[in-house]
């Protein structure tokens, strides 16, 4: 009898030490961003939810801060990361074989999980500048500055391809730069006959506007949907009237935060991450203010252009969403 017993005790610790190893090696690593970044804040939130059920399903989510969306993509080609934050911008390119991704012709194994609210960029000018509208900036010969310039590039009349990145070039109208920037935070004085296009959604963005008393302009709506429908990777936003000592609500546009992962990652680890999200969608979305935005049936089709990953469609056709 009590060798029995003592069969039947050891059967039962190895299948529990079983168990827990089998646990132990389900660990998925999220490539987020910049420390500073909202992707970083958004993936702590992901693993927040993940490792808050890992009783549940065995899936331990650890967190890394990258350099973005070019290191997270190459991460999940090289295997080293499992998901990863990338801008929608970014995996269109990836999984199309284009821009920064032309060398690998297609990174046709990433798979989509979900979305994030689009990004919207905002122009700004001076309180007294003879400005109305994007248009006028043009008009008036205005030079543009700002880290979302590449974004502002994607309307016609600020087609200006040479100006990319940097602030090396002083003749160029438009350039993606963060430098200038700095110096306008600094200086106000440097705002003379300059529009400054930036991310809406950063604390930098309200800083320049309340210490330089600046004003965002108006983008031409019928512009922003012609775009909107040529570039699915981008989505609308608006900005509300006061944000920016604006008087009436701005149409604008932006990329998205996007999660991908590599198609090879077991579709029951997919799926125990969303799973744990958005069973508890509600205690997400109160996780940092960026995140209460979220409306469920937009983050499983906007701005994705690669595939769902097989675990994330499972449960949003269990939950009748698609």
């Amino acid at each position: 009898m009590r060798r029995s017993f003592l069969l039947i005790y050891c059967l039962i610790m190895s299948l529990l030490y079983s168990t827990s190893t089998t646990m132990a090696e389900q660990d998925i690593t999220v490539g987020s961003g910049p420390a500073t970044s909202q992707t970083f804040a958004f993936g702590g939130s992901i693993c927040r939810m993940t490792n808050k059920s890992r009783k549940e399903h065995g899936v331990r989510c650890l967190l890394k801060s990258t350099g973005g969306s070019l290191h997270n993509l190459h991460s999940l080609v090289s295997g080293d990361y499992q998901f990863g934050f990338a801008n929608s911008e970014a995996q269109f390119h990836a999984y199309g074989g284009s821009g920064a991704f032309k060398d690998i012709k297609g990174f046709k194994k990433l798979r989509s999980v979900f979305s994030f609210s689009p990004e919207p960029i905002v122009l700004l000018v001076e309180m007294d500048a003879p400005i109305t509208s994007a248009k006028d900036v043009i008009e008036h010969g205005f030079r543009v500055r700002g880290n979302a310039a590449r974004a502002l590039n994607k309307l016609p009349d600020f087609q200006c391809n040479p100006c990319t990145t940097g602030c090396a070039d002083e003749n160029c109208n438009c350039s993606d730069d963060n430098c200038k920037i700095q110096r306008f935070a600094s200086n106000c004085r440097e705002m003379q006959s300059t529009a400054l296009v930036l991310h809406a959604n950063t604390r930098l963005a309200e800083e320049i506007v309340e210490k330089c008393n600046l004003r965002a302009v108006s983008f031409d709506p019928d512009e922003v949907a012609e775009l909107l429908d040529a570039n699915t990777f981008l989505g609308s936003s608006t900005i509300l009237p006061g944000r920016f000592n604006n008087t009436e609500q701005i149409v604008s546009f932006g990329t998205s935060a996007t999660l991908v992962a590599h198609e090879d990652v077991p579709a029951e680890v997919v799926y125990s991450v969303v799973k744990s999200i958005f069973d508890d969608f509600d205690t997400f979305r109160s996780l940092h203010p960026s995140l209460a935005k979220l409306r469920l049936q937009n983050m499983i089709s906007d701005s994705l252009t690669a595939p769902l990953h097989e675990g994330a469609e499972r449960y949003f056709k269990e939950k009748g969403m698609m």
